[in-house]
C-alpha cells in the first residue's frame, strides 16, 4: 500500500526557549499503510523510499509576531530545517530518503527568550506525507556573496543523492535526462549575516527567469514549485536581495538544501486577473493563464475540479506588491465552497505554500486570499510571483 498520511491540528503544548520540541499532530485524517504513530507523534516508514513531509504550525493567538523554526527529526536526530521566520505562521516542505523502520518527528525551535504555548488551530496546525519519486538532493551550498539588485545563482554544493546523475555540481545546474513535470523545493538561509534579510528565491530555466518560489524578510526562505522541462533543458536557483549592499551568504548545513522530484502534474497556472481583496473577508484567487492543463482547472471559475478520486497537491503563490510590501495576509484551501486548511501566511507582501488534501470524483477546489489590513487591498498582475499548480500524489 502506498504511503499517504494527514494528520489535523496538534494537542496544546508547551516549547521551552532555545530547545527543540516535538509537534504533537493528533487527528489522524487518514493513514493508508498504518504509518503514523499518533500517541507517540512520529512517522514510521513501512518501506525504504523517498517521503515527502509538508506541516504548519502557528502561534496565533499567543503572538503574531513569534520566530519559530520546523525541522525534521530522523531517528532522533535533526535533519534539516524546512520551514522558519517571525510572522507566527511557518509552513514547508521537503523529502528525504528513509530506510525502512525509521522514524521521523517534526520539530519546533523558538528563542523567544521564554516558554512559549502551542494553542489548537484547525486550520493552520497539520501534517502531510506523501511517497514521492526524488532524483535529487543536496545539502548546504557553498559559501558565496549576492551583489544588491542582482540575480545570482546559488552553489548548492553537498550531492546526498543524485538517482540519475542530472546535478551538475560544477555549474550547480539540473539538466534532466528525460522530460517530464519536476518539482524543486529549495531554502536558503542569510543567517547569521542577517536576521531580517529580505530576499527571494528564483527558478531559471535555460537563463531565463521563469518564477519566484520564494520570498520575505527573515533571513530564511523556502518554497516549492512544479515545471515541465524537455530533457537537456538546464535549470538553476538563484537569489535576488535589494539591501543595497553585497551580502555574503554563508554555509550552513541545516537550511541551505534543494531537492527535485518527478511528478504527476495536472494543472499549472501563471499570474492572476488583477483584483480587491476586502479586509477580513475570504476571496477567490483568480489565477488566470494556463501553462499546462489536464483540463481540470477552469480559469472562468478560478476552480480545479479532479476528474478522478485521489491526493492532489496545491501550491500557490501571490504578492501584493507593488500595492503592499508589508501585507499581511494568508492563502487557504476551500473544497466544495468550505474552508479547508491554511497553507501559506504572514506579512511580507510574498506568500506560497503547499498542502495534499485527498479529493473524491468531481470535487471543487479553489485558492481564497484573506486579509487583514483595515481597508480592501488591490492585487495587481505579477506574472513571476502569481501562480498556482496541482500535481497528483496517489
Amino acid at each position: 500500500m502506498t504511503t499517504a498520511v494527514a494528520v489535523s491540528d496538534i494537542s496544546a503544548f508547551n516549547a521551552p526557549n532555545a530547545t527543540f520540541t516535538k509537534v504533537p499532530y493528533a487527528n489522524v485524517t487518514y493513514d493508508d499503510a498504518t504509518e503514523y504513530d499518533a500517541a507517540a507523534h512520529s512517522f514510521k516508514a513501512s518501506v525504504a523510499g523517498d517521503y515527502e513531509f509538508c506541516a504548519s504550525l502557528t502561534s496565533l493567538p499567543a503572538s503574531l509576531t513569534l520566530g519559530f523554526e520546523l525541522d525534521l527529526f530522523i531517528n532522533g536526530a535533526r535533519e534539516r530545517a524546512f520551514a522558519g521566520g517571525g510572522n507566527g505562521f511557518q509552513q514547508g516542505c521537503r523529502t528525504v530518503h528513509l530506510a525502512a523502520n525509521d522514524t521521523v518527528d517534526v520539530e519546533v525551535y523558538q528563542n523567544s527568550g521564554a516558554t512559549v504555548n502551542f494553542a489548537t488551530n484547525v486550520y493552520w496546525d497539520w501534517l502531510t506525507v506523501s511517497k514521492v519519486d526524488s532524483h535529487v538532493s543536496l545539502g548546504d551550498a557553498s559559501g558565496f556573496s549576492a551583489p544588491s539588485m542582482v540575480f545570482t545563482k546559488v552553489p548548492y554544493s553537498t550531492v546526498l543523492y543524485d538517482v540519475a546523475n542530472e546535478y551538475d555540481a560544477a555549474n550547480h545546474d539540473f539538466v534532466p535526462v528525460t522530460s517530464g513535470d519536476y518539482q524543486f523545493c529549495a531554502s536558503l538561509t542569510a543567517v547569521p549575516a542577517s536576521l531580517t534579510l529580505s530576499f527571494e528565491l528564483d527558478l531559471y530555466i535555460d537563463g531565463q527567469r521563469e518564477k519566484a518560489i520564494a520570498g520575505g524578510g527573515a533571513g530564511f526562505q523556502q518554497g516549492c514549485r512544479t515545471v515541465r522541462l524537455t530533457a537537456g533543458q538546464t535549470v538553476a536557483i538563484e537569489a535576488y536581495q535589494g539591501g543595497g549592499t553585497t551580502v555574503a551568504f554563508a554555509n550552513n548545513v541545516y537550511w541551505n538544501w534543494l531537492t527535485i522530484d518527478k511528478v504527476a502534474s495536472h494543472a499549472s497556472v501563471s499570474d492572476v486577473t488583477a483584483f480587491s481583496a476586502p479586509n477580513m473577508t475570504f476571496t477567490s484567487v483568480p489565477y488566470a493563464n494556463a501553462l499546462n492543463n489536464t483540463g481540470e482547472f477552469a480559469t472562468g471559475t478560478q476552480t480545479f475540479t479532479a476528474a478522478t478520486a485521489g491526493d492532489y497537491e496545491f501550491c500557490g503563490s501571490l504578492t501584493s506588491i507593488p500595492a503592499s510590501a508589508t501585507a499581511d495576509y494568508e492563502l487557504d484551501l476551500y473544497i466544495d465552497g468550505a474552508r479547508e486548511k491554511a497553507f501559506a501566511g504572514g506579512g511580507s507582501g510574498f506568500e506560497q505554500g503547499c498542502r495534499t488534501v485527498r479529493l473524491n470524483q468531481s470535487q471543487k477546489v479553489s485558492i481564497e486570499v484573506y486579509q487583514g489590513t483595515a481597508a480592501a487591498l488591490a492585487y495587481a498582475q505579477n506574472v513571476y510571483w502569481n501562480w498556482m499548480t496541482v500535481n497528483k500524489t496517489k
